[in-house]
C-alpha cells in the first residue's frame, strides 16, 4: 500500500487534482492526456523516489522521436511539478528533471505571417465575400474571432445557451474560464448577424461549431 502510494502516477494525479482548481477544464485535461500517455506507461508504477533523470529523458526523447518537441517541453514541466509536490509532501527527496536542463532538443518556432494595417480593408472585403472560396462556417469562425477577440479554443467551444441577444452579450462559463471569473465579451450589431447566420446551419446543435468541438 505504501508503494501504490508514493508510485509517481499516484504523486501525479494527486498533484493534478490540487491543480485542477486554478486551471480551466481544457487545460486539466490537456495535462493529465499528455502524462497518461507518455509518463504513466513508462513510470507509473515507480515509487517517486527511485526514479532517475535517464528514466524521466527515456520517456522525453520518444515523445521526440515523434517530432513533437514542444510536447516533450511541456511534459517535462509537468513531471518537474510532480516531482516537486512530492518533495513537499515528504516522498521524494530530489527532483531528477533538474539534471536534464539542455538535454532536450530546442522548439523551433516559425514565423507567422502578419497582415499589415492597410491590408486590413481588403482582407476584410475578401472574408466577408469569400473570394477565397473556403468552407463558410470557416469564414464565420475567422470573422467572429477578429470581431471578438477571444481566443480559438474559446470560440471553438462555445455554446448557443452562453449568448444574450437581449443584452448583446457572451459570458464564457467557469468551466472554460481562468480563475472562474465571469468574463462577459460584448457584441455588436455586425458579430449578432454573424452568429444568425451560423445558427441557420444547424438549429439543433449546443455547440456554435459542432463539427470543432
Amino acid at each position: 500500500r505504501i508503494r501504490a502510494a508514493t508510485a509517481f502516477e499516484a504523486v501525479a494525479r494527486e498533484w493534478h487534482e490540487i491543480m485542477s482548481d486554478s486551471w480551466t477544464d481544457n487545460h486539466a485535461g490537456y495535462v493529465m492526456r499528455r502524462l497518461e500517455a507518455d509518463a504513466f506507461p513508462a513510470l507509473g508504477g515507480r515509487p517517486v523516489i527511485e526514479v532517475t533523470a535517464s528514466e524521466v529523458l527515456d520517456v522525453l526523447r520518444k515523445v521526440e522521436r515523434r517530432g513533437a518537441r514542444e510536447l516533450a517541453h511541456r511534459l517535462l514541466q509537468s513531471m518537474s511539478a510532480v516531482f516537486r509536490y512530492a518533495i513537499a509532501t515528504d516522498r521524494a527527496k530530489s527532483d531528477p528533471t533538474r539534471d536534464l536542463r539542455g538535454a532536450l532538443k530546442p522548439v523551433q518556432h516559425g514565423n507567422f505571417a502578419a497582415l499589415d494595417e492597410k491590408e486590413l480593408p481588403e482582407f476584410m472585403r475578401r472574408l466577408s465575400t469569400n473570394d477565397a472560396r473556403m468552407f463558410v462556417r470557416t469564414r464565420l469562425a475567422l470573422e467572429l474571432l477578429m470581431r471578438t477577440f477571444v481566443r480559438t479554443g474559446e470560440l471553438i467551444g462555445a455554446r448557443w445557451e452562453e449568448f444574450d441577444r437581449a443584452k448583446g452579450d457572451g459570458a464564457r462559463p467557469a468551466g472554460r474560464r481562468n480563475r472562474r471569473r465571469e468574463h462577459i465579451v460584448p457584441l455588436s450589431t455586425q458579430v449578432i448577424e454573424l452568429l444568425m447566420q451560423l445558427r441557420a446551419f444547424d438549429q439543433e446543435s449546443a455547440l456554435l461549431f459542432p463539427g470543432l468541438g
